[in-house]
């Protein structure tokens, strides 16, 4: 124990020892962890933690609070829901820390509005056809398809590990392909990854690189400590000298993202083909670091503007909906909802 950068520079030293890398639990045994250390935190506040809260505190934790591992957040959150009890007045203390004030703790530690929160799928589903054609206009049938598509699939009425969705919008330019995926992460407060197709573009380009530059300073710093080793040449093809892509950061982030894949008939047949395998197991593998995949797939949607023929079986992995021009009298409505101080004649033009 200590630190490792001092560790990983003596080489004698680190060879005297093999690397044991410790992932995170997964949601299911951060939840048993909490409960064995519920006993630690309910007192001396003396209050109960109920069964739902610990629950909620992983599952609130995992979606909201990033750049740290589970069970480091999850107890961090009942942690600061206990402090919170200890700090109030003595007849103003709760005697139960119920899903509430799990919610409460999150929002504080997430930065964001607990409304956003506490707001369930059920509500988010129940009202996402009327808030999606809330901010997109002229689009009804697009969103109609789409919102039947998310419900039946949030349903269950889809095969165990595939995406909750992945649907592929065609039509030409500015009829609001893409502003609809913007919205359907804020709708289901996802981050959105976005991957801007262009004509060339590559798997590396798509997934990931290696910092060149870093790895050359590493390179000399090893070379003047003498310490050019097999274990220290490995370590230059390792997490920290990988640069991540939308591709790679979408798998990462499994289900608490979307990811949009923008203008796909720019890219070619091959990276065509590589983007249909990506879709069918949602696995990445990097040879010098192993095989990373999504615990839950993310939501995806891939935008054409038909500048070419896609292949049939990428369109079979989705759900294809063809996005046109609204008419004119629906263009005069969006017109007078965007800009409601234009003239009627201005708008009619």
């Amino acid at each position: 124990e200590g630190d490792p950068n001092a560790i990983e520079t003596d080489g004698p030293f680190d060879r005297r020892f093999q690397p044991l890398m410790v992932g995170p639990p997964s949601a299911e045994q951060t939840s048993r962890i909490l409960r064995g250390l519920r006993a630690r935190y309910e007192s001396p506040p003396r209050v109960q933690i109920t069964d739902a809260a610990l629950q909620k505190a992983v599952e609130l934790s995992s979606r909201y609070i990033t750049g740290r591992c589970l069970p480091d957040k999850a107890i961090d959150v009942i942690d600061e829901a206990g402090a919170r009890q200890r700090l109030m007045p003595v007849d103003a203390r709760k005697s139960l820390i119920d899903v509430e004030e799990v919610e409460t703790i999150v929002a504080k530690m997430a930065r964001i509005p607990a409304k956003q929160v506490s707001a369930s799928d059920k509500d988010v589903l129940e009202h996402l056809e009327r808030n999606l054609k809330m901010v997109i206009f002229g689009q009804d049938k697009a969103i109609e398809a789409l919102a039947a598509a998310i419900k039946l699939s949030r349903a269950g009425l889809r095969e165990p590990g595939k995406p909750i969705g992945c649907y592929m919008f065609s039509g030409p330019t500015g009829v609001g392909k893409t502003e609809l995926a913007k919205v359907l992460a804020t709708v289901f407060d996802r981050q959105l990854i976005r991957l801007q197709c262009y004509e060339g573009i590559d798997t590396n380009q798509a997934l990931y690189e290696w910092d060149y530059a870093r790895q050359m300073l590493q390179i000399r710093a090893l070379s003047e400590r003498d310490l050019a080793d097999e274990e220290q040449v490995d370590k230059l093809f390792g997490p920290k000298f990988l640069l991540e892509r939308p591709l790679l950061t979408a798998v990462r982030e499994g289900d608490r993202a979307v990811l949009l894949i923008d203008e796909i008939d720019r890219a070619d047949d091959e990276f065509e083909a590589f983007l249909l395998e990506l879709l069918s197991d949602f696995q990445i593998t990097i040879p010098e670091v192993g095989t990373i995949a999504a615990d839950a797939p993310p939501l995806v949607i891939l935008t054409s503007n038909r500048t070419r023929e896609l292949h049939d079986a990428l369109k079979r992995r989705c759900l294809y909906h063809w996005v046109g021009y609204p008419s004119a009298e629906r263009e005069v409505e969006i017109i007078r909802v965007r800009a409601p101080d234009a003239s009627e004649t201005l708008a009619q033009k």
